[in-house]
């Protein structure tokens, strides 16, 4: 996979799961580093973040589901080539309103 981010057209299967948000389109506003050190990553409800790890592999996602209150492995989302260790998410409430 490179550098590359992978986009919203990759095929659904490349995907461990759907149900904890969606693939989102190119580069977010916001990018998360993970390496083998990382335990876990915040986001918010409807954000969407790009997540890179240190080989350089990285991908897109819009953190639309709040289900998963205790968190859920990044395994989970992540592309099945995607080297994501043993972080875990956890997706908190939006504050603005829009994530009710």
């Amino acid at each position: 996979m490179g550098s590359a981010v992978l986009a919203a057209g990759a095929n659904a299967d490349d995907f461990r799961t759907a149900d904890l948000g969606t693939p989102a389109p190119g580069e977010a506003g916001r990018t998360m580093k993970i390496d083998a050190s990382t335990k876990y990553v915040n986001a918010e409800h409807l954000e969407v973040v790009t997540i890179r790890n240190q080989q350089g592999q990285g991908f897109c996602w819009r953190f639309d589901t709040l289900h998963a209150s205790t968190g859920f492995p990044l395994s989970n989302i992540a592309p099945l080539d995607f080297d994501a260790g043993d972080t875990w998410v956890y997706v908190r409430p939006r504050h603005d309103g829009l994530g009710n």
